[in-house]
């Protein structure tokens, strides 16, 4: 039966290609003009070896991927952990007033900001924090107009150049154009 069946997709392969090939040479092909084609947004990319993150106003560091001692921020209020099964270990999170910070494998993995306590920005400055205007934001990402949607502004992480799957995620009311969260997390 198989045999069959093989031979007769085999007798009918060729007359299917040939009434397709016949049948495309009397259709003009469509003119392409570049008017129609949309290119994509600039998108600012961060380098995280550039990228800090400040408890209060003296206390800064280089950010994701570093070896940090958890003290550096102070004393957290609680410290929980997970988890993380995609990385197949446990997480440590330390949990501020307006701030969750997560270790994994003692390097600092991601934050969420929630308080105008911390801020985020590169080593030496700009630094944006959550109660700012989402246009405070261009001293951080100058194009950051393309990279926003839904009341969230995104903006993927490098390191040394080369993409991660790390993303800096800015929330903003929609309404006031006012910061509300600020986090970094994997795609």
């Amino acid at each position: 039966m198989k045999n069959i069946f093989l031979k007769m997709i085999i007798c009918v392969l060729p007359i299917c290609a040939n009434t397709l090939l016949a049948s495309a040479a009397h259709r003009p092909i469509p003119n392409l003009s570049t008017s129609s084609i949309r290119f994509a947004s600039v998108v600012d990319v961060i380098d995280v070896n550039k990228l800090s993150l400040r408890a209060g106003t003296s206390t800064t560091f280089n950010s994701i991927g570093q070896l940090i001692a958890q003290n550096t921020l102070g004393t957290p209020v609680s410290t929980t952990t997970e988890n993380w099964e995609t990385l197949d270990g446990t997480a440590t999170i330390y949990n501020y007033s307006g701030a969750k910070v997560q270790y994994f494998g003692g390097k600092m993995y991601g934050y969420i900001i929630t308080s105008s306590n911390w801020s985020v920005g590169q080593q030496g400055g700009p630094y944006i924090k959550v109660g700012n205007n989402l246009s405070t934001v261009s001293t951080l990402l100058p194009n950051y107009n393309s990279n926003k949607i839904n009341g969230t502004l995104t903006a993927p992480i490098s390191k040394n150049g080369v993409a991660t799957d790390s993303y800096l995620y800015i929330e903003f009311n929609t309404s006031t154009s006012i910061i509300t969260k600020i986090s970094i997390k994997d795609y």
